[in-house]
């Protein structure tokens, strides 16, 4: 289980998530990882009317750098995040709302380190990267286009979280 936060993924200027995320390290070849991150929906409302974002995806990294000294691992990924972003508000009409289909590359790094028997703490740094960069505006009762968000070119995320090691 971890705490993830980001910077440029959702409206506003930091997001806050949950998420949960395996590793798996064969004997011979790269590791794994597999997740999924829920991201808290920021009530970004400018005006009546304005949309409110939700954000889910999952994630598969492919992790070239493994490197284990003691208790200690430091992993390198590179992998894809596929997800929705749903964009939705009381004061939105049905036919605003939407949900759009989220498909991000992503480069991380994660360092992982054993307390006690299987129990370790992780944390972990990375970028995504967004293969699409809609423009969410709403327009209003004059007219006036209003900008609310569009995703960074290059979002940024730190995970913070406990798990167990399984042999």
């Amino acid at each position: 289980m971890e705490v993830v936060g980001g910077l440029g993924l959702m409206p506003g200027p930091a997001s806050v998530g949950v998420g949960v995320r395996a590793h798996a390290t064969p004997p011979r070849g790269p590791g794994f990882e597999l997740g999924g991150v829920l991201w808290a929906s920021p009530d970004v409302r400018e005006a009546p009317g304005s949309p409110a974002f939700s954000l889910a995806y999952g994630r598969l990294s492919v992790c070239p750098i493994e490197i284990a000294r003691g208790g200690t691992a430091l992993s390198g990924c590179v992998g894809v995040m596929l997800g929705s972003l749903r964009v939705e508000g009381p004061a939105v009409p049905s036919r605003f709302r939407h949900e759009r289909l989220v498909l991000d590359l992503s480069l991380d790094t994660r360092v992982r380190r054993r307390f006690v028997g299987p129990l370790f703490g992780a944390v972990g740094l990375g970028i995504a990267v967004p293969t699409a960069r809609d423009v969410y505006f709403y327009t209003d009762a004059a007219g006036a286009r209003h900008d609310v968000f569009q995703a960074s070119p290059v979002s940024t995320i730190l995970d913070l979280g406990l798990g167990l090691e399984l042999p």
